[in-house]
Parts: structure tokens; sequence; C-alpha cells
């Protein structure tokens, strides 16, 4: 079998190591394509780091991993071709960082995890998984600062993706298939994404982590019915300035400091049955907008919770019924 081995020791006999930053593991043609020969099973760690003639991959069915590194910073490689069949299952960590021309690529569905800062500052347009794609781990960076990322597709399988995935990337819209098994939404998944108008969590969702969204140009979160969502994290939606109405789940126990804080929020609705138990320390501070919410009974408020909002902090209370700055609590009203 052709295996990695046999290339380490073909390499290190003529030119004395497996692959030096600048040089190629094998030689593209004129074409800059290069064809990895049948059998092999792991592509190794930095073999095609900044090979700068590199334009087109061809990888064989039998190959289950790719190194960390292995194409890191391949700036014409334009063409990843995974042959029918293919037996991938692990995308290591930077193996695509900073490939500026990789546009797309079709993942195999064998496929179980992609490391992390696996295509960071690459030129993907798209991040999209076949449906019977099972993988489990999503690592942190894989597509942070995508410049002309625009859309993503997560398989169903995730169940929580690493912290700052698609920060500060061109993302439009995020779409989580149908049955998604996904729990959390990892910190600063979403941060400064400010062409993300739209959202749709799944039921599945439990916790939405530190700085999820923050900075986004969100306009509309939505919440599947018979969301399980409990946690909602600090900052989760600090600064989204174009967040006018949210209406949130009954299952949610928990609103952590400064969640909205900053945000463009001018509706808070809290379905019927809500298990609130807590809404932590600056949580909408400084949504000036603010001025129509109706807060569940037996509520903890911590403080500064509701400061420089719309209306006086003072009304903010549990069991009040705010609109317009007038506030209804047990038959009375105040403003």
């Amino acid at each position: 079998m052709f295996t990695a081995t046999t290339f380490y020791r073909i390499c290190i006999t003529l030119v004395g190591a497996v692959s030096v930053r600048g040089e190629c593991w094998m030689e593209p043609d004129e074409n800059g394509r290069v064809v990895i020969p049948k059998d092999t099973e792991t592509i190794p760690a930095n073999a095609f780091r900044e090979c700068a003639t590199l334009k087109k991959v061809v990888i064989p069915s039998s190959v289950k991993n790719i190194k960390k590194a292995a194409f890191y910073n391949a700036g014409n490689l334009k063409n990843v071709i995974f042959q029918k069949g293919s037996l991938l299952e692990d995308i290591g960590n930077k193996s695509f960082y900073e490939c500026i021309s990789l546009k797309g690529i079709n993942f195999p569905v064998s496929l179980k995890r992609i490391g992390e800062q696996a295509f960071l500052r690459s030129g993907l347009k798209k991040f999209i998984f076949k449906k019977g794609t099972r993988v489990e781990v999503i690592g942190d960076y894989v597509c942070s600062e995508c410049e002309e990322l625009n859309l993503v597709i997560l398989p169903v399988s995730v169940q929580e993706f690493g912290k700052d995935l698609f920060q500060w990337s061109s993302l439009k819209k995020v779409i989580f298939r149908k049955d998604s098994e996904i729990e959390t939404i990892g910190e600063s998944a979403f941060n400064a994404c400010r062409e993300l108008k739209k959202v749709v969590l799944p039921a599945s969702v439990k916790e939405i982590g530190f700085a999820a969204f923050m900075g986004s140009g969100l306009e509309k979160v939505l919440f599947k019915k018979e969301s399980k969502l409990e946690t909602i994290g600090n900052s989760a939606f600090y600064g989204s300035e174009n967040l006018e109405t949210v209406i949130l789940p009954p299952s949610v126990k928990e609103i952590g400091s400064g969640a909205f804080m900053y945000s463009g929020l001018e509706k808070v609705d809290f379905k019927k049955g809500s298990k609130l138990e807590t809404i932590g320390e600056e949580a909408f501070y400084g949504s000036e907008n603010l001025k129509t919410i109706t807060i569940p009974l037996g509520v903890v408020i911590e403080e500064q919770a509701f400061e420089d909002t719309g209306c006086p902090e003072v009304i903010f209370t549990p069991g009040a019924k705010i609109v317009d700055c007038i506030a209804k609590t047990q038959g009375l009203s105040r403003n």
C-alpha cells in the first residue's frame, strides 16, 4: 500500500525533509495539478505548505486524514476534489489556512472532524455539508475572517461547534438542517457578522454562548417550536443594533450579563409558561429603545439590568407588564 510512510522515506532520501516551507510534497504538473496516488491514507502535515504552484489537487477515496497545515497558505489552490467513495474522516488544524483562491469544497459524507482554523482567512464562499454527513466536531476559528463567505448549511450531526467559528466573516445566511442535534451555539460564533440579518435556531439548542451574535447585523432571531433553550449567555447579542423585537421561548431560565446590552430592542416578549429565573447584570443596559416588555413573576433582576433603557429603571420589576413605559403590576399602573 502506498502510505504516508513511503512518501516520508522517499522525500527524506531526495530532499532531506518531507515538506519545507514554500516547497511541495509532490510537484504539480505544468497546469498546477497534483493527483495523490491511489491507496494513500494520509496527507502529512505541511505537505503543500505555501506551495505556490499548486492550483488543483485530486484526493483518492483511500485518504482518511489530512494532517495539520497540509495546504497552509497554498494561495493559488482553487480546486480540491475528493474522489467518489471517499473515506476521509479528519481535516486537521490549519489545513487550508489562508487558501485565498479556494472558493468552495465538497465535503465527503464520511467526514467526522474539522480542526481548528482549518479554513481561516480562506476564500470560501460557501460552507455546505451534504445530507447524511456525520460531522461531529467543527473546531475553533474554522471559517473566521472569511471575507467572501455568504452561505453556511450545517449538518444535522453537530451538537456543538467551536468558538469564533464564523466571526468577522461576510456571512449572509446560515441554515440548520431539519432535525439538527446542535445544543450549543459556541462562544463568539457569529461575532461581528454584520451581513447576517436573520437566524432560525433549532429546537435542540440549549445554550447561546458568550458573545455568540455580538455586534451582528441581526434583525430577526426566531426559535423553533418546542425550543429547549435554557441559557442566553453573557453578551450574546451585545451591540446588535438592528434587533428590534425578540420573542423568547418559555424554556429560557437565564439571561446572562450584558446579553442584550446596547441592542436596538424595542420589545421583549416571553411566551406563556415562562421558566425565567434570572435577568443578569446589565442584561439590557443601554438599549435605549426598549419600552415594552412583560417580566415573569419570581424573576431575580440583577443590578443595572435595565439601566439607560427607554424607560425609568424603577418600573422594571418581576411581574410587570410594561407597554410604552406604562407599567401594570397586580392591577396597579405607574410611569
